[in-house]
């Protein structure tokens, strides 16, 4: 095991490159950060054990890079309490028995959290977000042969809030619950998750949690053979493609109306089913 430790506050910085840990206790954890303030791992191989790597208290733009966690028999990462941004950038979690990365404190939060261009293959599940965690960014993470779920957004009682998580440019294929935002109607909140760009082949997005969830935001995402989407009909959720410009009253007529209002605004009318937008020289124009 590499044990990283700062007994004396001195913000002690780590790095390594182009190394490999092995682990044959499948007790024992591969990497553990207690402390260090910055940490890096560039072409890293953690392999075995029960944890690959897990860390605390790197808030000073800490690098997983073309590393791979593989075969622990717990979680392939562990973020706890105090980690910001950290960046885990064109590496893998592989056959994790728990989580591929699991997002979990009880004290300080997580923020700044970006996962890009990461693979996510044959883990019990693959991200899961639980605890005080805000600003997190996945960017064209893949997602495939993840047993239970590909992405958990935990609100459970007991948990903290969560907010600003963004989810772009991945492709989701298949699992149980696949992609999850919200479990529990009375639970913490949840504010503001945004799901766009992705790919889901038979893979689910599910939003539930109630009123516990606010400024949901799923768009332009494609849904795949037996892919489906459950959101909630409470009226708290929109997709983009739905959402239609109201402003002020409509005009009656397309051209030549009311000097009144700013340019580029736009004037909807529900009674004709016609938009018009305002032009420089003062009136509107039709907006098809």
């Amino acid at each position: 095991m590499l044990y990283l430790t700062d007994l004396t506050a001195g913000y002690f910085y780590a790095g390594f490159q182009s190394i490999a840990v092995r682990c044959t206790n499948a007790a024992a954890k591969c990497v553990v950060n207690s402390g260090y303030r910055k940490i890096e791992f560039i072409n890293a191989y953690l392999v075995g054990g029960a944890i690959g790597l897990e860390t605390e208290g790197c808030f000073a733009t800490g690098l997983f890079y073309n590393s791979v966690c593989q075969n622990q028999s717990s979680h392939g990462i562990h973020l706890k309490q105090r980690n910001n941004l950290f960046t885990f950038q064109n590496g893998a979690v592989l056959g994790a028995g728990g989580n591929g990365i699991l997002f979990a404190t009880s004290g300080a939060e997580l923020k700044g959290i970006k996962l890009l261009n990461m693979d996510f293959e044959g883990c019990a599940g693959a991200v899961n977000i639980t605890g005080n965690t805000g600003n997190v960014l996945l960017d064209g993470c893949w997602f495939e042969n993840n047993n239970t779920y590909n992405f958990r957004l935990s609100n459970e009682v007991g948990d903290s809030n969560k907010f600003a998580i963004t989810i772009r440019n991945c492709q989701i294929t298949g699992a149980g619950d696949d992609v999850l935002i919200g479990t529990n109607t009375g639970g913490t909140f949840i504010e503001g998750v945004t799901i766009s760009d992705c790919e889901f082949v038979d893979s689910d997005l599910i939003v539930i949690g109630g009123s516990k969830v606010n400024k949901f935001t799923e768009t332009n995402n494609r849904y795949s053979a037996t892919a489906t989407k459950t959101l909630p009909s409470s009226g708290l959720f929109a997709e983009a493609s739905d959402i239609q410009p109201l402003f002020e009253v409509a005009p009656l007529e397309p051209f030549g109306y009311s000097a009144v209002g700013r340019q580029g605004e736009i004037r909807y009318s529900a009674t004709t089913g016609r938009a018009w937008i305002k032009t420089n020289s003062g009136g509107y124009r039709d907006w098809e």
